[in-house]
């Protein structure tokens, strides 16, 4: 982090646990809302990284606090649950999607594009701790 600045690129949203892909999207989407608030920087095909906070609102639907400026990557790893650590956990597989899912539909109709598609297998842990009946 320099100064208030911190940046995210592909490479880091690929740490977090996405594929490839998914890490692109996310970057490219982020990217397509800031350009359309007016931030023509944004809309440079080569602009291969965003803000920080902006990522994370866009992931989490709400605002990071200090620990994710400073190590962005690990707020994220602990605030994003994957089916695979549910399962872990040892809820069953088959209830894990669907607590996934569950959570996608409620960020989805919440606004946020990102967990629209349902082939995605990551929820904000708030959410699921949520449905877990935790609070």
């Amino acid at each position: 982090m320099k100064g208030n600045f911190s940046f995210i690129k592909k490479v880091d949203l690929m740490q977090v646990g996405f594929n490839e892909n998914t890490a692109s999207e996310v970057i490219r989407c982020v990217k397509r809302q800031l350009a359309q608030e007016g931030l023509m920087f944004y809309d440079n095909p080569r602009t291969d990284c965003v803000l920080t906070d902006r990522v994370i609102e866009f992931l989490l639907g709400v605002p990071g606090n200090e620990e994710a400026y400073q190590n962005p990557i690990k707020f994220l790893t602990n605030e994003l649950v994957h089916r695979d650590e549910l399962i872990a956990w040892g809820i069953p597989k088959a209830v894990a999607s669907e607590l996934i899912k569950e959570a996608q539909q409620i960020m989805a109709m919440d606004g946020y594009i990102f967990y629209q598609n349902t082939r995605r297998w990551f929820a904000p842990s708030r959410l699921i701790k949520q449905l877990l009946g935790g609070k």
